[in-house]
């Protein structure tokens, strides 16, 4: 997961509300990756008390809704690292699915996600991985069919937008073709040289 550039009104895939909490889901397709956020809200003072955010790879994206949606979540745990770095100082954040009762006591909320941020250093191979306790951790307990819904409008709408490119980049061979095409019956409508042996009169009778 990589830290998005600057995008002033994000498209909103999916945003999930209950009485003290979001969670929101963001497009950023542009950089195939989508930006998680988990808020937790005060109801009675109208304002957040903390919040977090990542961003997932559009592939891992598509695994977690997979599973999700082929009932095959069922103590499944899923982690995704990232981060990023600014003014030298490295942010990591880490984003974690988990199938999780707890020995039953949320049996009717059985899914965890969580995003954790905080001091982070770079990797051998490139990538980011904490240092120490993370600053910010937020949760939200999902029910399965909450989690369903969620995942369904994630895989509509990565679905629909793939179907989008792939008009787009029909539309773009199916011009080059005809440009090709139009040039080469320019070219037949040319007048042709008479070959050698006819300019030599080297024709017999």
């Amino acid at each position: 997961m990589e830290q998005a550039p600057n995008q002033s009104i994000p498209y909103a895939i999916y945003e999930y509300a209950t009485n003290r909490q979001f969670f929101n889901v963001y497009s950023y397709l542009q950089i195939d990756q989508l930006k998680l956020e988990i808020v937790d809200y005060n109801r009675e003072q109208r304002r957040h008390v903390r919040s977090a955010v990542c961003w997932l790879d559009v592939g891992r994206a598509k695994l977690l809704v997979h599973r999700a949606l082929s009932g095959r979540a069922i103590g499944w745990k899923f982690e995704s690292f990232g981060g990023s770095e600014r003014d030298g100082a490295i942010e990591s954040r880490i984003f974690r699915f988990e199938h999780d009762t707890v020995n039953g006591q949320f049996a009717k909320f059985p899914y965890r996600l969580t995003i954790e941020t905080g001091q982070g250093k770079r990797t051998v191979t490139g990538g980011y991985s904490p240092v120490g306790k993370p600053h910010t951790q937020v949760s939200i307990r999902l029910p399965e069919e909450d989690l369903e819904i969620i995942c369904l409008e994630i895989r509509d709408y990565l679905q629909a937008h793939q179907f989008r490119v792939e008009r787009v980049r029909r539309g773009a061979q199916r011009q080059a073709y005809e440009e090709r095409q139009a040039a080469r019956d320019t070219t037949d409508d040319l007048p042709r040289p008479a070959s050698p042996a006819r300019q030599a009169g080297a024709y017999r009778s």
